[in-house]
């Protein structure tokens, strides 16, 4: 198996009904479509934290010597391609944006510990409530931020189901989006945003936070922030902020959403954050 670490959450394939996607020699599950890229997208996935490469370049040249040579360009190609055939157009009057929805199951496990990991699982069956959600009414569509390594992995495989509408294609290692204009398609009447991370303080300094990000160019770009939402329970702060010496006080949902706003770390207000049980009321078709 590629990996020297477990990356990558190993009840996925099982949790997500992913058996015809499961790469036995990579590990992570990989969309078939791309597995040709397979030894390609594992070592992306492998190392996105822990070096920073460009998807323009052809090659990324990894810190391991028989691991040279990804094809980074590849990927990004690819799953541009596959996103522009096989995503469909907004028509619902919600939208929600999922920030990088699979990134701790698929490039942080190795930061999981046992007091967190029940966490980590409830978010996935959350992110299944919803995607559930979606299948059965036509109030709401789902829109993703993701990298294309990540897309390739399990994103693509939830538009191919058509649970997922559309993807807009983010940097390797950040929520920016590398499309802005992108953001002109988010004009449901109401717009809720999740994901990861939020905006934390880790051991390695203060993490600006992908989901943070996103939610502040959300928050520039849309009409009417008053009906711009965060739901709590789809949300996670990153697994590299917990104190591992003090299990009881941390935990990987967050307490504060934040985003910024002048430059400013500011927290997202509570009148505008809401839980799993509100969302799916506010985005049941009720015709």
């Amino acid at each position: 198996m590629l990996f020297k670490k477990k990356t990558y959450d190993e009840t996925l394939v099982e949790t997500l009904n992913l058996s015809e996607h499961a790469d036995t020699m990579h590990g992570a599950p990989i969309n078939t479509y791309f597995r040709n890229l397979a030894p390609d997208i594992a070592l992306c996935m492998n190392y996105c934290w822990r070096v920073h490469y460009d998807y323009s370049r052809d090659f990324w040249h990894g810190t391991e010597g028989n691991y040279a040579q990804v094809r980074v360009k590849e990927i990004s190609f690819r799953a541009k391609n596959h996103a522009s055939t096989k995503t469909t157009p907004l028509t619902a009057e919600n939208t929600l944006v999922l920030v990088h929805p699979f990134f701790l199951h698929l490039s942080n496990w190795d930061y999981m510990h046992p007091f967190i990991a029940p966490h980590a699982t409830n978010y996935i069956l959350a992110l299944t409530t919803v995607f559930n959600h979606r299948a059965k009414n036509n109030a709401l569509d789902i829109v993703v931020f993701d990298t294309a390594h990540h897309y390739t992995s399990i994103s693509s495989i939830f538009v191919e189901r058509g649970a997922i509408n559309k993807v807009m294609f983010t940097h390797a290692n950040a929520g920016s989006l590398i499309d802005y204009d992108a953001l002109k398609m988010l004009d449901a009447k109401n717009i809720f945003v999740a994901g990861m991370y939020n905006s934390t303080e880790t051991m390695y300094g203060n993490d600006n936070g992908c989901l943070s990000g996103a939610l502040s160019a959300i928050v520039r770009d849309v009409k009417d922030r008053k009906n711009l939402y965060v739901i709590r329970d789809l949300c996670l702060d990153s697994p590299q902020g917990i104190n591992r010496l003090k299990p009881l006080v941390h935990s990987l949902q967050p307490q504060d959403i934040y985003y910024w706003e002048n430059d400013s770390r500011t927290v997202w207000p509570q009148e505008q954050t809401i839980n799993l049980k509100q969302f799916i009321e506010l985005t049941t078709n009720r015709s």
